[in-house]
């Protein structure tokens, strides 16, 4: 029989990227190309044993760019309705998605602010529809008393928390959390993404971003993964046009193929992002990673 943490992971925490992860699985086949095809029949093909990773960092990356962009969504609709967080007493956030989409943020998703840090309390709300044709309907709803989360919601907000104290060095950034199962990396926990943003206007923050392996019931945090050498920003071009930006580029130092951290980054700002890293030059393209050329 599962435990009921268990279960509040599967109803909460899966959720968070069911339908961005399943989507991605199901049509995520055309952007990995096999050891005999490169893209359009040219230049050099993709590392067999590079294949499913580079999968994972693209599936993944879709799913923290779909929950971070209703966190900051629901963020902006509080921050209307009630003014500073930080006077509010907000101490934490949630976000999950309560399915009837696929990948993109689409279908309806909740993000829920926490007060009171000892006794946790969950004091505004605000549920994001998909109305159709890129429109989000906005719902604000006001706990008075704030009310008592249930357990899966404590789950996440635990699970954050753990994630953060597990960092005491953490850079001076503000973050965006993004809870995800383990499951999707083969893990028994949650993973927790704390990705970095910035004070400045107008830059990509490549780091300091951090995943954090959680134990089941949220109380201890087990490994602690920097996804980035240091603290990271770099200045975006001007949006052209068609709203895109001009290229970007990054060095990877702590692998051989892009994280779904630069996934993330190229979704966000809609702009194609190459990662070099010792062995290879990747060029991230619409949230698809493509071999661009072999540097050793």
């Amino acid at each position: 029989m599962k435990s009921r943490f268990r279960d509040a992971v599967e109803r909460f925490a899966c959720v968070t990227v069911l339908a961005v992860f399943l989507a991605g699985c199901a049509g995520m086949e055309p952007s990995v190309r096999t050891a005999e095809q490169s893209p359009a029949g040219r230049g050099p093909v993709l590392p067999a044993h590079l294949q499913e990773k580079i999968r994972l960092s693209e599936t993944l990356g879709e799913a923290l760019y779909a929950s971070a962009a209703m966190a900051t969504l629901g963020a902006g609709v509080m921050t209307e309705k009630v003014g500073d967080a930080k006077a509010a007493g907000v101490c934490g956030t949630i976000v999950f998605s309560e399915g009837g989409g696929g990948a993109g943020g689409s279908g309806s998703w909740m993000v829920e602010f926490f007060t009171n840090l000892k006794d946790p309390r969950v004091a505004y709300q605000v549920r994001l529809v998909s109305a159709g044709a890129g429109d989000v309907k906005k719902e604000f709803k006001v706990f008075k008393p704030p009310r008592k989360p249930a357990d899966g919601e404590l789950l996440l907000h635990r699970a954050i928390r753990r994630a953060v104290e597990a960092i005491p060095d953490r850079p001076d950034q503000p973050v965006t959390p993004v809870v995800l199962p383990g499951v999707v990396l083969g893990e028994d926990g949650l993973l927790v993404y704390l990705l970095a943003g910035s004070s400045r206007d107008n830059v990509a923050v490549f780091g300091k971003h951090y995943r954090v392996l959680v134990s089941l019931d949220g109380q201890r945090a087990v490994k602690v993964e920097p996804l980035s050498g240091d603290v990271l920003e770099t200045e975006l071009g001007a949006p052209q046009q068609d709203g895109t930006r001009p290229f970007l580029y990054v060095t990877h130092l702590l692998g051989d193929y892009p994280l779904e951290t630069h996934v993330f980054l190229n979704r966000l700002h809609r702009t194609d992002l190459y990662v070099l890293t010792d062995k290879y030059t990747w060029r991230i393209h619409d949230g698809a990673i493509q071999l661009d050329s072999v540097r050793k």
